[in-house]
């Protein structure tokens, strides 16, 4: 059982950091953002949250670069 589950003030730092980090994606991919419909980009958003975060890449860590294979399907998706 994960330790924030137990701890309002853990789920709070977990949520600020998960916050922190959206913010992030969301400014290094704004063209890749800005690029898509607008009913679109809260998906990609989603879709690169999970595919950035810590639990996949510890998951797929032994693959060849999957976090890069993965964001640049999320990103092409929809291209010609």
């Amino acid at each position: 059982m994960r330790p924030e589950q137990q701890s309002d003030k853990l789920r709070r730092c977990r949520d600020t950091a998960l916050g922190v980090a959206r913010s992030q994606l969301e400014a290094v991919f704004a063209a890749e953002f800005a690029a898509q419909p607008e009913g679109r980009r809260a998906l990609l958003l989603a879709g690169l949250e999970t595919t950035t975060s810590w639990e996949a890449w510890h998951h797929l860590r032994f693959t060849r670069n999957p976090m890069a294979l993965m964001i640049e399907a999320l990103l092409a998706t929809g291209r010609p």
